[in-house]
């Protein structure tokens, strides 16, 4: 009993210390996007393009659906649809399929309603509130968000030319290896 009060009181418990938590955070979604580029890359092997796309759609709804699940059936835990890749795959998953528009229907990017849905889902988001905790954003919050920020490249890459013919492959390779070692 006396050393279990000694290390106590001397040895802090970083498990429980919110600021230990706090240096811990932007690591989810690093989590996140190493299981994404893990497991993309076999998709993209294993299935054709459209068989991809359904699936990555099919993605995009699942993590809606996990996240009212996850907010309906366990309304306290308030970090699990914030953090779990499973719920955040969404916005991984329209990025594929943006990608998959580019190279099979890029007359797809030039539609004036993607822009128009774009600015719909930032309302949407505005609505939800700005806070991750609540239910609103724990649920349609985070996919209008995806789909706002989606929108927005969509319409982006739709309207302009490549960025590879503006910009050399050593610019975009040394870019990458900034961002990301």
């Amino acid at each position: 009993m006396g050393c279990a009060a000694w290390r106590s009181s001397r040895i802090p418990d970083y498990r429980n210390s919110a600021r230990f938590l706090a240096l811990l955070t932007p690591l989810w979604s690093l989590q996140v996007e190493e299981q994404f580029c893990l497991f993309f890359p076999l998709l993209v092997w294993a299935l054709q393009r459209q068989t991809l796309a359904k699936a990555l759609a099919g993605a995009a709804v699942a993590a809606l659906a996990i996240r009212v699940a996850l907010t309906v059936a366990m309304p306290s835990n308030l970090i699990g649809a914030y953090v779990l890749t499973p719920c955040r795959m969404d916005a991984l998953a329209m990025g594929g399929l943006i990608a998959i528009a580019i190279r099979e229907r890029p007359e797809w990017l030039r539609k004036s309603w993607i822009g128009w849905g774009a600015a719909f889902f930032a309302a949407v988001w505005e609505l939800a509130g700005n806070s991750p905790w609540s239910v609103a954003m724990r649920t349609i919050g985070f996919t209008a968000a995806d789909l706002a920020f989606a929108g927005l490249l969509a319409t982006l890459v739709g309207r302009r030319p490549p960025v590879q013919s503006s910009v050399g492959a050593q610019e975009v390779c040394w870019a990458c290896s900034a961002a990301w070692g």
